[in-house]
């Protein structure tokens, strides 16, 4: 029997498509037979191979296989402090090279002779232009530059940018990246991915930290040698799915998911919670939760909830949006980012003087080209700013709300620039930026500083431009936006309030507070009812799901104002 994984990796008669079992130590499996065996001062659950492994130039699988399983016994590598704890070298390691079942530890990453700077990336595991499957692993206590967990590339600037390694069912936590290089900043303490496509599914990225960006996850896509960001390639599409993000920090942007330069991720069914950007004391975190830039993000069914900036966006910031370098390629057109089923709340810009967008920023960024950023069916509820934009902050850019509750959003400030919890939109100079709301409700939001009751809700800066500023709200509810001259420009609009009710709530939507009330089994019923811009089908995004808090009632006819909860929620599981 051989006594190290090396020792099989390296020998002469390993062939493609064969499978590695790694069992315990003699000691833990002697000790699981006979518990009298035991030796005071040793763990029986703890088997530890302390060596830095590479896969051969083919696929082989390497498992974990227990000669007594369920008893928590725990198979480890630790690393060497030389380098990756396991490297995937070369394109020929595909999806059947197999890592499964370990506890990756104490790596501090190499090079990848492709991205032209001498930095260390991939503490735990470095995929080199790989694709290998990553299953059921615990990846912790790893340091890198780049991806402190896992770190992915294609290569080089010419590889399969629409591959990546599938990392499923694995806790990575407590990861780091701390040392900038020449052209690239720390980033993803948990994960790094640059020109190429991973799938990250049902994964919990915990605690991982990063000096720049990306605690949580880094996707980007610039090239290889480092900025400017021009590409050979166009989207890059990661997936992350039922995942959970929690408790990361990235000194400067993206608390939990960092995405730069046409990327495109896809981010289904996932918590994005407690993360942070900034947190140092210096004043320079945007993105708790979610950044991007010059990227085209898809959010659906997710819950992004108690996440801080010091500056801007304690949930979401996001920027650039059609701003794209890639040759050839003018802008994203009609495929915008798009925010679905998302609650976003209990966010947070705590910055005594610059935090805005307590739940969401977006900005512009150089180009000038505009897209809409579509929120679609989502709850901005209870978030946190500063100064400006307790719900959200929108500085020149163009952004439709459809079927969204944005409610109960707070300023903290007293000063003079404190004020509109709920949305403040600033046109700047540009005449391309515009914010759209229909079917919404926009209520209940306030700001600590003693102003008219209608700013506390909707409230916008039209920079040098002249004429009527451009919000335009139709199918809306406020109270008390008498004398709001832009709301009474819309169609359809209602001044009343929503009247809320609480329902039943689930892993995704776990705040059961904004039902819409109705008799008779409620006092009432809001106004809200049957009071929306057309009548409901596929169009909609909240086809067949409900307000009513009764299960099994969905919402059909003209479509109800503001945000709808998924049909049959029966509470938390």
């Amino acid at each position: 029997m051989k006594e190290t994984i090396s020792e099989v990796l390296t020998d002469a008669t390993l062939a493609a498509g064969d499978i590695i079992l790694v069992h315990e130590s003699a000691y833990s499996v002697a000790v699981a037979n006979d518990p009298a065996a035991e030796i005071p001062g040793f763990d029986p659950l703890l088997t530890t191979y302390a060596e830095d492994i590479t896969y051969p130039g083919f696929d082989v699988e390497i498992q974990v296989a227990l000669f007594n399983p369920g008893i928590g016994n725990v198979v480890e590598i630790q690393g060497t402090g030389m380098s990756s704890v396991v490297t995937f070298p070369t394109l020929s390691n595909t999806r059947a090279s197999l890592l499964e079942g370990f506890t990756i530890k104490g790596g501090v990453g190499d090079l990848d002779v492709y991205v032209l700077d001498p930095v260390r990336v991939g503490g735990g595991i470095r995929c080199l232009g790989a694709t290998p499957t990553i299953r059921d692993c615990r990846i912790t206590d790893n340091t890198a530059t780049l991806g402190g967990g896992i770190f992915a590339s294609i290569g080089s600037e010419n590889g399969d940018f629409q591959s990546g390694p599938l990392v499923e069912d694995c806790l990575i936590e407590s990861n780091q990246c701390l040392v900038n290089g020449a052209h690239f900043e720390a980033s993803g303490g948990g994960l790094f991915s640059i020109h190429c496509s991973p799938e990250i599914r049902r994964t919990e990225f915990m605690s991982n930290f990063s000096t720049a960006t990306g605690g949580g996850v880094t996707f980007m896509n610039q090239s290889l040698s480092g900025p400017p960001p021009v590409l050979a390639k166009g989207f890059v599409r990661p997936i992350l799915d039922e995942c959970h993000l929690h408790d990361n920090v990235a000194s400067q942007k993206g608390g939990g998911v960092f995405a730069f330069v046409a990327v495109n991720p896809q981010i289904r069914n996932s918590l994005i919670r407690y993360n942070v950007a900034g947190g140092s004391g210096q004043g320079v975190g945007d993105g708790g939760g979610l950044y991007w830039d010059n990227c085209k993000v898809e959010l659906d069914t997710c819950h992004i909830a108690g996440n801080t900036a010091d500056i801007a966006g304690g949930g979401i910031l996001f920027e650039g949006e059609g701003d794209v370098s890639v040759p050839g390629f003018t802008g994203f057109g009609p495929s915008p980012s798009s925010i679905t089923h998302c609650t976003i709340e209990r966010n947070v810009a705590t910055e005594p003087t610059l935090g805005i967008g307590g739940g969401v920023c977006g900005r512009l960024g150089s180009s000038g080209y505009y897209t809409q950023t579509r929120f679609e069916n989502c709850l901005i509820a209870n978030n946190t700013a500063r100064n400006e934009g307790g719900g959200m902050h929108l500085t020149e850019v163009d952004v439709k709300l459809q079927n969204c509750t944005v409610t109960q959003n707070l300023v903290r400030s007293v000063t003079s620039l404190g004020f509109t919890g709920g949305i403040l939109f600033d046109q700047g100079v540009n005449p391309n930026s515009r914010i759209n709301l229909h079917d919404s409700i926009i209520d209940g939001n306030r700001s600590l500083l003693l102003v008219p009751p209608s700013p506390w809700q909707v409230d916008f800066f039209d920079g040098t431009l002249t004429g009527p500023p451009p919000v335009f709200l139709t199918y809306c509810m406020m109270s008390k936006a008498a004398g709001y001259a832009v709301f009474a420009f819309g169609m359809g609009n209602i001044v009343a309030r929503a009247d809320f009710a609480s329902g039943p709530t689930s892993k995704y939507f776990p705040n059961g507070s904004f039902y819409l009330s109705h008799s008779p089994e409620q006092s009432s019923t809001s106004q809200a009812y049957n009071s929306g811009s057309a009548q409901i089908s596929a169009l909609f995004a909240v086809n067949g799901m409900q307000c009513r808090t009764l299960m099994g009632i969905v919402d059909v006819g003209i479509v109800d104002m503001g945000f709808h909860y998924p049909n049959g929620l029966v509470g938390l599981p």
